[in-house]
């Protein structure tokens, strides 16, 4: 009979919400015109320059797996649009993460609840985040008061690689100290988590909410709500 003594949370759209569509392109608009502003070029410069590289730097990452960084990406923006990187990279990254931070939702309904209580088991928790800013994600872990429920965080930007690749995985189980039978990742990509945890030997969780898409038939659990979750976790320790 299996023992769980870890879980390892996705961030996005599993602890904390993203941000929506059309928020986003509001930030997308913000970024755009404080960038044509900082070097002097139009904004639709600007959007022609970083489409071309955001396109680039994805067709990359999607092929192998290994992340990239905001200051990669402004690294590139700036090369390309023909500017010396020194005098101008740290308040381009700073740009880029200011115009998006205020907008991020707080922890999804549940979680602080459901994190107390895995806590009070004694089980070892981890966030594994695919993301190119990882202070963005230690910021909020902060704000809201969750960092010390926390183990390990796994951080794409600075691991230089994400889910579903099983380095990543692997990492957070060296530093947690424990085995692939004895932990289970959560959350919401199929591919990315349920997959991904999967195929490095982990048992794997998937958060849908209230999504239209269709819970994975290779998970686990199904967790609809956190506050669901350790009961459903308790199944599989035969509980």
């Amino acid at each position: 009979m299996p023992f769980i003594k870890a879980i390892t949370f996705d961030f996005w759209e599993t602890l904390f919400g993203f941000v929506s569509s059309g928020v986003l392109q509001k930030v997308r608009e913000e970024r755009t015109r404080r960038l044509s502003e900082l070097l002097g070029i139009s904004e639709s410069r600007v959007l022609e320059v970083y489409d071309r590289v955001i396109e680039r730097l994805h067709a990359q990452r999607e092929a192998t797996g290994f992340e990239f960084t905001v200051k990669e990406m402004m690294k590139s923006f700036l090369e390309e649009a023909g500017f010396e990187t020194e005098k101008y990279l740290n308040e381009c990254e700073r740009i880029f993460v200011d115009a998006i931070f205020k907008h991020f939702p707080g922890p999804n309904p549940g979680v602080e609840e459901c994190l107390k209580e895995l806590k009070s088991k004694g089980l070892k928790l981890a966030v594994i985040s695919n993301t190119i800013h990882g202070e963005v994600e230690k910021r909020l872990l902060k704000d809201f008061g969750l960092s010390p429920y926390f183990d390990a965080v796994a951080l794409s930007c600075e691991l230089k690689v994400r889910k579903p690749r099983r380095e990543i995985f692997e990492w957070v189980l060296g530093r947690l100290g424990t085995r692939r039978a004895e932990t289970l990742h959560i959350g919401d990509d199929a591919k990315a988590d349920v997959y991904g945890a999967l195929k490095a030997g982990l048992w794997a969780a998937h958060y849908v909410e209230d999504r239209k898409s269709p819970p994975s038939r290779l998970a686990h659990i199904v967790v609809k709500d956190f506050r669901e979750f350790p009961e459903k976790l308790g199944v599989i320790n035969g509980e």
